[in-house]
């Protein structure tokens, strides 16, 4: 009735478009771009060290969880069996087989088994198969058994089609029934020949007894003696179904198919199904399966290789296979499993099978991305970007309202819903039995994408990634605001998506900056040191939650990671490896959904997964970490250390040139549900402590100073509880300049150049006092001569400097001379002027004035000196400036008196308006008589009158 009635609610609430879809084991594809080797992989085997190896149409492929390789066989053979055992890796191909072996460089090497005999020829290799210490090559006319070094070919007559290790005994079919090998013979067994009419393409050990596998007949089981159909819940899933190949281990059988993946069944159950391109497979047809140490089952496919992880906690509802699309929110609500995508809301009646087909059907009225879900009052609330919608026992109701992130109860009033949208607050009432819109809250314009009620006091904390932190408080009736503050500091900026929730009675802000809480006393946030510690540290995050076991789940650097409650002993602890969903989760947009049986449910990017925590720590196989290559880094990167299946004991010495190297590690872990961390350490001259653990598995040194270093890297997965650790050793030699033989080199070089330097000195020496006597007449000579020309010198400097002092003296004299010539200039033109009065006051009257100015006259005349002065002053120039005045003359005789007073006042390098007052005449007035001179001395334009007046003397000089 249960189921029933989930079925009516689904149908009353949904259109008529439904799917398939399925919570799916964790599927990891390898495609062929991926390991780039051929397409098909026809058998898989696993080394001791977790390593995968693949029978490959181009090869021998292996895989050590991070790294790719293809090592070709002769001839490009294709290889077609596969077993790793030891240090070895045996390979059959067509037409030859052998094995790889490391060399000394850790790098592996082909060796080739095949008879060479010219004779002989060897028949495809169709298995590997290790009998006590014997190596067995299955080929089409019998096998090859390999041992201490030598091939022995022991036939059967009817030809082999499989054989298969069983219990300590090789078994092998053929085409009269099934044969056991006995020492260097094959026996038949008796009563087997009708089964081998079947084509029996697998031998599996099936509780002491054997299960025959065929291709188009199903299973049988030998019974004494005889071989019986064997009947099980995968009949159905056999019908019309060609068997390709099988495994079996203690919990499952994996079923083959060529045309629709494989097929498996739960020993211990019974349970039945089926995986294929539908629910994770890349392709139909499978060619080889092998479950490894750790119960991954591994498919070698027609195009591809797969592994299904049955150990894993993880299964996921995978949109890439599915139509639901990202995963924005999820909810349980009546029986149903509700999903909230991108494309809209989805609901599903089957939220825990796993592996089984589940109906999804999409709701009407939801269409557009899902924003948030919530299950209150017995009702199912759902946000989206066009629409919001409730859900109450089978009966949709929409609102007018789209863009609702969150929907949140009153802590205080049941019967209020607070409702975060795109324009700010809502509020949503009971009445009457009925969730009614009331409408907006006023003074709330933010979007409301981050929101939390408070607890203890009902205040609404809103998160907007442009204007804020802010805490809100409302009125009574919830439509105003009464107080709002911003929370926002330098610790804790504007421009950052934050995460919010309440945890242990606590406000906590989660940001890329850290944690903090809010302090009720002080009114302010503070970092939260105390959970950021157990958390592991101050780190970006992105999302906080605890759910209702107090576990505390959070997001950081694109992972999921939780911290466990012990609720026996009231403490929290930490894996450190426990990390889900790195790089799949929706940044920004986390959800959780905790479901019964310690289930929860992450929205991704490609749909949804779901955590099963029972169980889960259980320690598993522990994964090997190795350090797989060290790449010398220059123009062009070469390898100088390989690990390969045994490593290698070679001492790794680095030149100083090749100091700059890539380090590249790997940990044989194949299930995509965990997630791997590498920290690494380098120890030496230029030593570092542990990093932090990330996803990286490579790292680069630069510059690397000479000396002996130990690289340690150390791994951790989700279930591992210690960390697995190995390192590698290696020198790098110091430069040449710094070797013992450059430095010996050196030190003979330095006592070769100090004995040269000595018997330099000495012949030095000997040449010096040889030539002493010679050099010092020699000095004394020269010392004499240049005593006298020192002497000279100095005379005639002495003569030099009297020319420059009588050269300033008369420069001094010249100014004296014009100056006396000013001022008789000036006397004439007074004596003019007394004349001009003298005449203007002739009259009768005036006789005594007259006398006067005769008197005046006369003292004037005696105060002018004669003409002979401006004489005195030419020849006073001419001698200072090499007879400058009188090479004028000769040069331009047609010169006024005046223009050739303008001459010297310029060649004195007098100024326009020092010139004006001693002529007489205005400032204008000198510039015209420039320019009239100008013309005369015939001057071009562009050429300085001073340089020109100045080179009249200097042209006398030289000459």
């Amino acid at each position: 009735m249960k189921y029933l009635s989930v079925i009516i609610i689904l149908l009353l609430l949904c259109c008529p478009s439904w799917s398939q879809v399925f919570w799916q084991r964790a599927v990891t594809n390898y495609s062929k771009q991926q390991y780039l080797s051929g397409n098909q992989n026809w058998q898989v085997s696993q080394l001791g060290n977790g390593w995968m190896y693949f029978a490959n149409n181009k090869g021998l492929l292996e895989f050590d969880g991070v790294y790719w390789n293809t090592y070709p066989l002769q001839h490009e053979a294709k290889a077609r069996a596969v077993e790793a055992v030891g240090g070895r890796v045996y390979v059959g191909g067509l037409g030859q087989f052998g094995f790889f072996e490391p060399n000394i460089y850790g790098q592996l090497q082909y060796h080739d088994l095949s008879p060479k005999e010219k004779s002989a020829s060897v028949i495809n290799i169709w298995n590997i198969h290790l009998l006590d210490d014997r190596v067995v090559f299955q080929g089409d006319d019998g096998v090859y058994v390999y041992y201490k070094g030598h091939i022995r070919h022991i036939r059967c007559e009817r030809g082999i089609s499989y054989s298969n290790v069983i219990y300590g005994r090789l078994y092998a079919v053929s085409r009269d029934g099934i044969y056991l090998l006995v020492g260097n013979r094959f026996e038949l067994i008796p009563h087997t020949k009708e089964i081998t009419h079947e084509k029996i393409i697998s031998l599996l050990p099936f509780h002491g007894r054997l299960l025959a596998v065929t291709s188009h007949h199903g299973l049988f089981v030998s019974s004494g003696g005889n071989f019986l159909p064997y009947h099980s819940p995968t009949d159905v899933l056999l019908q019309g179904k060609q068997l390709s190949c099988a495994d079996i281990n203690s919990s499952h059988l994996a079923l083959g198919t060529l045309q629709d993946g494989v097929i498996l069944q739960n020993l211990k159950t019974g349970n039945v199904s089926r995986i294929s391109t539908h629910n994770g497979l890349q392709n139909k047809t499978v060619l080889s399966l092998l479950f490894d140490r750790e119960n991954n089952l591994w498919l070698g496919l027609d195009n591809g290789i797969d592994c299904i992880s049955f150990n894993a906690h993880l299964f996921f509802l995978d949109s890439r296979l599915s139509p639901v699309g990202s995963g924005y929110a999820s909810a349980l609500y009546d029986g149903v499993f509700y999903l909230g995508t991108n494309q809209g809301v989805y609901a599903t009646s089957s939220p825990l099978d796993i592996n089984r087909e589940v109906s999804t059907t999409f709701m009407k009225g939801t269409d557009g991305q899902s924003l948030g879900m919530s299950v209150y009052d017995d009702r199912l609330f759902c946000g989206g970007r066009n629409y919001f919608v409730m859900i109450n026992h089978g009966h949709l109701t929409s609102f007018p309202l789209r863009g609702v992130w969150n929907i949140m109860p009153s802590h205080r009033q049941p019967h209020i819903l607070y409702l975060g949208t795109y324009w700010g607050l809502y509020v949503m009432k009971k009445q009457g039995g009925e969730w009614r819109l009331i409408g907006k809250v006023k003074g709330v314009g933010l979007s409301a994408k981050t929101m939390l009620v408070e607890r203890a006091t009902d205040a609404i904390w809103i998160a907007n990634k442009e204007k804020g932190l802010y805490r809100i408080k409302l009125s009574d009736d919830h439509k105003t605001v009464l107080q709002a503050k911003c929370y926002n500091s330098k610790l804790l900026p504007k421009g950052n998506n934050v995460s919010m929730a309440e945890i242990n009675n606590q406000i906590v802000v989660a940001s890329r900056q850290g944690l903090f809480r809010y302090h009720y006393a002080a009114d302010r946030l503070e970092r939260y040191v105390t959970l950021e510690n157990m958390l592991g540290g101050s780190q970006p995050y992105t999302y906080i939650h605890q759910d209702s076991k107090r576990n505390i789940w959070y997001a950081s650097q694109g992972m999921m990671h939780v911290l466990h409650y012990d609720a026996i002993h009231h403490r929290y602890y930490r894996n450190q490896g426990e990390v889900y969903l790195a790089g799949n989760l929706m940044d920004d947009f986390e959800s959780i959904c905790e479901l019964a049986g310690d289930r929860y449910v992450f929205g991704t990017e490609n749909g949804y997964a779901m955590l099963h925590m029972i169980g889960h720590y259980n320690q598993q196989e522990r994964p090997e970490v190795q350090v797989r290559y060290i790449w010398a880094r220059g123009f062009r990167d070469s390898l100088v250390y390989a690990h390969s299946i045994a490593g290698t004991n070679r001492k790794l010495i680095l030149p100083y040139r090749d100091n700059s190297i890539k380090i590249e590690y790997s940990a044989s872990n194949y299930d995509r549900s965990q997630t791997v961390l590498y920290a690494y350490r380098l120890e030496g001259p230029k030593s570092e402590p542990w990093s932090v653990y990330t996803t990286s598995h490579s790292k680069e040194y630069t510059d690397l100073p000479g000396g002996h270093y130990v690289f340690h890297v150390r791994v951790i997965t989700t279930r591992s509880s210690k960390p697995i650790v190995t390192q590698v050793a290696f020198d790098v030699l110091p430069p040449w300049y710094l070797t013992w033989w450059a430095r010996l080199s050196c030190l003979f070089l330095v006592g070769l150049f100090v004995w040269l330097l000595i018997r330099r000195y000495r012949q030095k020496q000997r040449q010096l006092i040889t030539e002493g006597l010679q050099k010092l007449e020699q000095q004394q000579k020269r010392f004499e001569a240049e005593s006298s020309v020192k002497d000279q010198k100095i005379e005639d400097l002495e003569n030099e400097k009297i020319k420059i002092e009588l050269r300033s003296k008369s420069e001094e004299l010249i100014r004296s001379r014009m100056n006396v010539v000013r001022k008789n200039e000036m006397l004439q033109e007074i004596k003019k002027t007394v004349v001009s009065i003298s005449n203007a006051i002739n009259e009768d009257n005036l006789p005594s004035i007259r006398r006067k100015v005769i008197r005046l006259m006369g003292q004037i005349d005696t105060n002018i000196e004669h003409d002979d002065d401006m004489e005195a002053f030419q020849t006073s120039f001419d001698a200072v400036h090499h007879d400058f005045l009188s090479l004028l003359r000769q040069r331009f005789p047609n010169l006024t008196h005046k223009e050739e007073m303008l001459c010297i006042y310029i060649r004195m390098n007098l100024m326009s308006k020092e010139i004006a007052p001693l002529l007489n005449i205005s400032l204008r007035g000198v510039e015209i008589s420039r320019y009239r001179l100008r013309k005369k001395l015939k001057l071009k334009e562009g050429t300085s009158l001073g340089d020109f007046l100045q080179q009249i003397t200097n042209d006398s000089e030289s000459v």
